[in-house]
């Protein structure tokens, strides 16, 4: 049992609704379009999972081998830092899942004909790999919120339609949006909990300072409902979608810790945030 807990702490439980909101979104939107299956949906939801766990785990990998990671700094895990898992042996999990996530996508483009799906893996597991992997190491650049932004909003979403539909759908990429904003909103308040401790990276909000930094999630999740209210406004969506506004006391709350500087759990509070909003956007959506 305590190497399950180990394993669930390094995959980060709490950072996973990232893909599942996208996955529904994009599963959602090709069943509203009369082309889905609810095999080939569950599959690829679990898929991806997988490779975001997978994503998860390299991430702490590179943090621990870069001294990103300290026993003394407050992290959403620690398992390698404390040596409870093989830091060889997380290395070689993670490869691994990326390696058969990748192969299983080719077959399933040559099955289905979808060949699009190569790509959009490969986009994904580049992004997930190189994510903090070196030579990229995107994270340590201030390149982070712009991946998280595009992978866990319009591709990730765009990708799953396209896998179930064979087809691409233009209405995704503003749908996504709300979510894409929000979960930046995520990583940024990572970074803004981490802007006295990530010495050897670079991420926006070290580069902004922390006053400007708060603004920048204030921001994000501003966003957020202005897209909602803009999508609304040009009949995108159904005018119902406005029940996400039911969220904006949580998200004033979240805004107000950012202000108040407490950070220790803000990129959790936010991703609590991104679940819940992303639940009713989806089911809105649907009815």
């Amino acid at each position: 049992m305590n190497g399950l807990k180990n394993w669930l702490e390094i995959s980060r439980p709490f950072s996973w609704s990232a893909s599942i909101v996208p996955v529904f979104l994009g599963g959602i939107t090709a069943y509203l379009n009369g082309n889905f299956s609810d095999a080939l949906f569950i599959s690829i939801l679990f898929c991806v999972l997988l490779l975001h766990c997978a994503s998860n785990i390299l991430n702490e990998f590179f943090d621990c081998t870069n001294g990103i990671d300290q026993p003394d700094v407050l992290a959403a895990s620690q398992v390698l830092i404390e040596g409870r898992i093989s830091p060889k042996l997380a290395l070689h999990v993670g490869q691994s899942v990326m390696v058969l996530f990748f192969l299983m996508s080719i077959a399933f483009a040559v099955v289905y004909q979808r060949y699009w799906v190569i790509v959009f893996s490969a986009v994904g597991i580049s992004g997930a790999y190189y994510y903090t992997a070196p030579p990229c190491e995107l994270k340590y650049r201030g390149l982070g919120l712009f991946v998280v932004f595009l992978l866990f909003g319009p591709v990730l979403s765009q990708a799953v339609y396209y896998a179930l539909t064979g087809e691409f759908s233009s209405m995704l990429l503003w749908t996504s949006l709300p979510i894409a904003f929000l979960v930046t909103a995520i990583l940024h308040g990572n970074d803004l909990r981490d802007i006295e401790t990530d010495i050897k990276i670079i991420t926006i909000a070290k580069l902004m300072g922390l006053g400007k930094g708060v603004c920048l999630y204030s921001a994000f999740l501003c966003a957020t409902y202005i897209a909602v209210f803009w999508l609304i406004l040009m009949k995108l969506v159904p005018i119902i979608t406005g029940l996400v506004f039911l969220t904006i006391p949580v998200a004033l709350m979240n805004i107000r810790r950012c202000k108040s500087q407490i950070f220790y759990d803000i990129d959790i509070q936010t991703a609590k945030l991104h679940a819940v909003f992303g639940s009713i956007w989806i089911f809105c959506l649907v009815i």
